[in-house]
């Protein structure tokens, strides 16, 4: 047993605990089967075997249970952490790291889940709780590093890479596949592929590109269509429909970035749209299947921008230089659609995260060219799975925490964790230094 778990944590199921003990386990179970907007009360004192009054003489609501929980676990794999890397030598500390993460979402998959991805569900404080954990993490293992006298040769901030690390894990975990731990090569590999060589200096940290006029957006400009005056009827029906269906997904995004899935209300999308509730109705089913069909609508533009931008003359580091761009200048014109694809999805249903990552699995075809460089020989087979998702994690970020408009200008970061792997740290680095330098 860990220190976190005697201290007073969750203890393994089948062993007998508290009721509080029990409704946290429960959380965590409901929460990382069905999703933290869908999961209630309800649902978690029916799976602990409690009455609703026990709960409530624990926890306030659904979020204060939600939010013990993470912090529970959130300490217990830092302890592990902690514990397993003070045991390492230099050059394997973060290694002992990644295996300690990929043997807690082993054992217990709903606790990892909860915390690499509900707590992005669960709104600012839960969210902020991931961001700590990478933080934490990251800490545990540059201190160990310092004592070891090691020199920190990784080109980008380690963090960024758990954070890859830990969006990767998702999906197969989701998907009820408990043998992460057959990860750990390419996830050693690829974390190594941003490392100097020991005795080389590591180039200079990848600074904000100078800003500049957007060069690849949407021809036409992505634009909610204006209402149509009352009494029009000249208009053929399926443009009617059009128009309409049309503000519907506008108001969806804009919505959805301004109040956030979980508030967000079909009246208020109605609201945005201004339209007839019935209207919407006769459209949608729901505000999820409103999401679902948002996310499908400005994925395509997105994509063909993405394609534009790639698709020309050039090396293919320099067509990912311009697709990287097209996608940040794309998601910083359209914050509201940046917001509904990669920030309240995580809350959203079944149905909208694989819309989502459909587009991700889309961009992702774009570095299928790189495996074929001639210095491709050591990079991982997952590595595109894993620059994806350091991606994804990354705008996350930068769309929660930063100004979205400023997305073209972390080009040379972005760029250096799509091409580092398939190009090696020092041609990466001046290449990005070379392009960054023509901006």
């Amino acid at each position: 047993m860990s220190r976190a778990e005697g201290a007073d944590g969750v203890l393994n199921k089948g062993e007998k605990s508290s009721q509080r003990r029990r409704l946290l386990n429960a959380m965590t179970e409901t929460c990382a089967r069905r999703g933290y907007s869908q999961s209630t009360v309800a649902d978690a004192v029916a799976r602990a075997g409690v009455s609703r009054a026990s709960f409530y003489e624990y926890f306030a609501d659904k979020e204060h249970c939600f939010t013990a929980a993470l912090e529970h676990y959130h300490a217990q794999l830092l302890s592990q952490v902690q514990d397993d890397v003070s045991h390492h030598a230099d050059g394997e500390i973060s290694h002992a790291a990644i295996r300690v993460l990929l043997g807690f979402a082993r054992r217990d998959p709903d606790a990892m889940q909860l915390l690499i991805h509900e707590a992005l569900a669960g709104g600012e404080d839960s969210a902020h709780i991931y961001d700590q954990l990478l933080e934490d993490t990251a800490e545990i293992i540059a201190r160990a590093e310092r004592e070891h006298g090691a020199e920190q040769r990784l080109i980008l901030p380690l963090r960024t890479l758990l954070g890859g690390v830990c969006q990767a894990l998702w999906p197969p975990l989701h998907n009820g596949e408990t043998s992460v731990h057959r990860l750990i090569d390419d996830i050693d590999r690829w974390i190594d592929s941003y490392r100097c060589a020991p005795g080389v200096r590591a180039p200079e940290p990848c600074l904000p590109a100078r800003p500049q006029e957007p060069r690849f957006l949407p021809d036409p400009p992505l634009r909610a269509p204006a209402p149509l005056r009352p009494g029009r009827r000249s208009l053929p029906t399926g443009d009617v429909n059009s128009n309409r269906r049309e503000r519907i997904l506008h108001a969806t995004a804009s919505v959805a970035a301004s109040q956030g899935y979980l508030a967000m209300t079909v009246d208020h999308i109605v609201a945005e749209a201004q339209i007839a509730r019935r209207v919407f109705y006769e459209h949608f089913s729901d505000k999820d299947d409103a999401y679902v069909a948002a996310t499908e609508f400005f994925g395509q533009p997105l994509l063909a921008t993405a394609a534009k931008a790639f698709f020309g003359l050039g090396s293919w580091p320099e067509r990912i230089w311009r697709a990287s761009l097209a996608v940040l200048e794309f998601m910083s014109t359209y914050p509201a659609v940046a917001h509904l694809m990669v920030v309240e999805s995580f809350a959203a249903s079944e149905a909208v995260k694989r819309s989502v990552h459909a587009t991700g699995r889309a961009l992702m075809l774009l570095l299928e060219e790189g495996y074929h460089l001639e210095v491709t020989e050591e990079t991982p087979p997952r590595a595109s799975e894993l620059i994806a998702a350091t991606v994804g994690h990354l705008l996350n970020q930068h769309l929660r925490l930063h100004d979205g408009h400023e997305l073209p200008l972390w080009l040379p970061s972005y760029a250096s964790i799509i091409l580092t792997p398939f190009m090696g740290t020092d041609a990466a680095a001046s290449f990005i230094a070379e392009q960054a330098a023509r901006s």
